[in-house]
């Protein structure tokens, strides 16, 4: 894969949490059924990951300053659980996710191709930016995919037959 087709792909996110905008006034995202997450949780998640992660990553890339992230974990997925309250907006959520994803994809844009093939330490390994940028795609595509099979079984539910 080249890099503009990462950097794409990178993008995909804005365009499938614009989707999700539009299905807004039928999904419950603050429920979290039988002590699940709910589906702002799953989206927070993907946000502070975004904030704690990445944008620091590759903000310090941009300037030259990879040393700047040695003091990140390398393991950003399992950082935060139930992190929402069922007040929160799932709107303004979403518009602060694709303003975010926006942000992280003009950063990519602007990095030097070679910065890719580059290696990054943190303070509990190392990883190569293609790596990174393909497990930051991977993690988002996984946390839609919990919030797409969440959205299923609602709407199975909502269709269900009464008393089965």
């Amino acid at each position: 894969m080249t890099y503009p087709d990462l950097i794409q792909d990178a993008a995909w996110l804005a365009d499938e949490l614009e989707s999700l905008k539009r299905m807004l006034p039928e999904i419950p995202y603050a429920e979290r059924p039988m002590g699940q997450e709910s589906m702002m949780d799953i989206l927070a998640r993907i946000g502070k990951a975004h904030d704690e992660f990445f944008k620091p990553l590759f903000l310090s890339l941009q300037k030259g300053e990879v040393r700047e992230v040695s003091e990140l974990s390398i393991n950003f997925e399992n950082r935060s659980k139930n992190v929402t309250t069922p007040e929160e907006d799932p709107q303004k959520l979403l518009n602060e996710l694709i303003s975010q994803r926006l942000f992280i994809v003009e950063l990519l844009e602007q990095l030097d191709e070679s910065a890719i093939h580059s290696s990054v330490s943190f303070k509990d390994g190392e990883k190569d930016v293609y790596s990174l940028i393909n497990r930051m795609i991977l993690f988002d595509r996984n946390q839609l995919k919990q919030i797409a099979e969440r959205m299923l079984s609602v709407d199975a539910d909502r269709h269900s037959p009464a008393g089965r």
